[in-house]
């Protein structure tokens, strides 16, 4: 919702009413994002080759094959940690399952007489409907007929496509032309973004931008101009930081 401010008194309406013509005209004017089909090659690139990352409310499978007793079948909690037996609380939020059976190997070297030979499955990913948040989700929020979020189950699904799965955008009001893409990069701890013109005359490319879980679209009304401070102020407040790791220059919430 935009806040418009109340005018001065002293100051004719009339004069009020040009300004925000005025403030209209500048973001009709406002320079464009990449052309999609342009910038579809660097966004896809940032796919995450190796999406089956631990989120909570997944449930971690540890087997042992020396020491059935030990095998066990965690939830990963809200702050991405499980319980286990001998070493105790361990963080896995973000990291696949061969990266978490290297540190576990390394965790109960020091608890059992023999190799641990341990293996580390993901077993259930958390579905949508449980109480926890949806982490496995794509975002369209913004001028679009039914802003919020849809499950991703690792489906190819364009930038149009969650358009359209929004309800498409809201003709009379939507930027096309600089809508935002907002992406976690997990190697990277950071979040990245681009301004991408999705103008009607780029739907039919055969170079579309592809989305992935907890990917965030914004169909904005007006140009943002500091996409650094859009997110700090929105995608940290609405959306649970993807794998709960926050960013280096950020205390957690």
């Amino acid at each position: 919702m935009n806040w418009i401010p109340p005018t001065p008194r002293g100051r004719r309406p009339g004069l009020a009413a040009a300004g925000l013509l005025a403030c209209a005209f500048a973001a009709a004017c406002a320079s464009s994002g990449r052309a999609m089909p342009e910038v579809a090659s660097e966004i896809n690139a940032t796919l995450d080759p190796q999406p089956a990352r631990f989120l909570p409310g997944d449930t971690l499978a540890l087997t042992f094959g020396h020491d059935p007793n030990l095998n066990q079948s965690p939830i990963v909690d809200l702050m991405g940690n499980v319980d286990l037996l001998l070493v105790g609380t361990v963080n896995v939020a973000g990291k696949r399952p061969e990266e978490i059976r290297s540190m576990l190997e390394e965790a109960y070297k020091a608890k059992l007489v023999g190799p641990p030979d341990l293996a580390v499955n993901l077993v259930e990913q958390n579905p949508v409907g449980r109480e926890t948040p949806p982490n496995r989700a794509i975002h369209v929020l913004g001028e679009v007929r039914s802003p919020g979020q849809f499950p991703f189950v690792g489906q190819r699904v364009t930038l149009i496509e969650a358009l359209a799965r929004a309800g498409g955008h809201n003709k009379a009001t939507a930027l096309l032309k600089n809508v935002l893409l907002v992406r976690w990069m997990p190697d990277q701890n950071r979040w990245r973004a681009w301004n991408i013109d999705a103008r009607p005359d780029h739907w039919g490319a055969a170079n579309q931008v592809l989305l992935q879980a907890n990917d965030l679209v914004y169909v904005p009304n007006t140009p943002i101009d500091d996409v650094d401070i859009w997110v700090d102020q929105y995608i940290r407040q609405l959306i649970p930081l993807p794998y709960f790791i926050p960013p280096p220059s950020s205390t957690p919430r």
